[in-house]
């Protein structure tokens, strides 16, 4: 285990593509499994559910093989039911008995790859990449990277969250024309990181398991003018390893709009595994609110730490874009930047704007002020921007 500082100072390196860093990262994914498994285990016997009830679902579990109780561990749908119990939603030790078995249920079925047995309703994996039809087919998702699946109609990414940017629609399926333009522009977007940023290529693939994709109509004002469709992505907590996007088969969403939103929702992903080996970076007690310096919105200190290092790995991905041959190519590089540049360049330390109801953990000053050093130096000493005369960042009076 790293020590505190050098966990943060392996953070800021691997944002900033440093290929030493791998084995830091790697090791993150692989204790992030065991703490799932552990909580799996917590979760289990803190009901203490009677032995009748729980033993065929770990009969079933242990039957899914190393390979198979893998996949369930970084399902979306298994990490909702582990927080279901955290946050005492679930009723009894009947009900945590009945809903753990039917996760293992559906993915023994569905590694079992039986065929040809007429079903009811369709039986989706709780990973959500494939699932057997009525007519007992076995049915798979596109994937992209050769191991994301996109997920354009599982029951679960359906949902309808009203405090999502992303999910605060009804569903509308899309048509077989938008799923291919969708499939090619994600592979696309993704071969486009890992010529860029290899390291950012790898980190998605193993912090990013599931893309939900939503289509929706234009949203509406107060006075019933139409604006704009919503093209915004989402990392999901409740669902492990799983992001979500709106719209990303319209035009207006471009390839490079959407290797963005792969590396920032991957880096919430990765950071969201970070906090369940380490613990939280601060509370994210929202009646606590810094100014974003780059939305220019009020939002929890915690959101900010995050920000700084999502905007840290963007940044680095679009000056070696800018770098590269083909730069030309995406029209909008230099304006987005430009806005991620904007947020880096202030002259305060972001830890003199973090508030808490407890002190900031120092660990956590740390890693936000080391962040805002180095990229206050790059453009001090690029003259990107114009920072001349400006000296190093300093303590806010704030």
């Amino acid at each position: 285990m790293f020590s505190q500082k050098e966990a943060m100072n392996s953070l800021v390196d691997f944002f900033l593509h440093n290929s030493t860093t791998i084995i830091f990262h790697d090791s993150i994914a692989e204790k992030r499994l065991t703490e799932t498994r552990n909580k799996l285990i917590y979760v289990l016997a803190a009901r203490e559910v009677e032995s009748s009830l729980i033993e065929m679902p770990l009969s079933l579990y242990g039957e899914l093989g190393p390979e198979g109780q893998i996949r369930l561990l970084t399902s979306a749908e298994l990490g909702a039911f582990i927080q279901r119990w955290y946050r005492k939603s679930v009723r009894s030790p009947e009900q945590l008995a009945a809903e753990f078995l039917d996760l293992v249920v559906r993915e023994s079925l569905i590694l079992a790859t039986q065929s040809g047995v007429a079903r009811e309703n369709p039986v989706w994996s709780p990973m959500g990449d494939r699932y057997i039809d009525e007519t007992g087919n076995t049915v798979s998702q596109p994937m992209v990277g050769g191991c994301i699946t996109v997920d354009f109609g599982s029951p679960l990414s359906r949902l309808v969250d009203e405090s999502s940017s992303v999910f605060g629609q009804r569903y509308i399926p899309m048509t077989q024309k938008d799923r291919d333009v969708v499939v090619e522009k994600f592979g696309r977007a993704l071969a486009l990181v890992d010529e860029i940023t290899p390291m950012y290529g790898h980190m998605i693939r193993t912090w990013v398991k599931r893309i939900f994709v939503r289509k929706s109509v234009r949203s509406h004002g107060e006075d019933g003018t139409s604006t704009a469709f919503i093209l915004s992505s989402e990392h999901m907590p409740k669902y492990i390893y799983t992001i979500g996007f709106g719209n990303p088969q319209l035009p207006e969403k471009s390839i490079l709009s959407l290797a963005e939103g792969l590396i920032h929702e991957a880096v919430h992903s990765f950071l969201a595994g970070y906090e369940d080996v380490y613990g939280d970076f601060c509370s994210s007690d929202v009646s606590y609110r810094p100014v974003s310096q780059w939305s220019g919105r009020p939002i929890a200190s915690h959101s900010i730490v995050h920000a700084m290092c999502v905007y840290l790995a963007c940044h680095e991905f679009m000056v070696r874009l800018r770098g590269h041959v083909f730069a030309h190519e995406h029209a909008d590089l230099d304006s987005r930047l430009l806005y991620i540049a904007s947020g880096f360049t202030v002259r305060h330390l972001p830890s003199t704007r973090l508030a808490t109801p407890t002190a900031i953990p120092p660990h956590t000053s740390y890693l936000v002020d080391e962040i805002h050093r180095r990229m206050f130096r790059f453009y001090s000493t690029a003259r990107e921007l114009a920072t001349s005369g400006a000296g190093e960042p300093q303590e806010s009076a704030a």
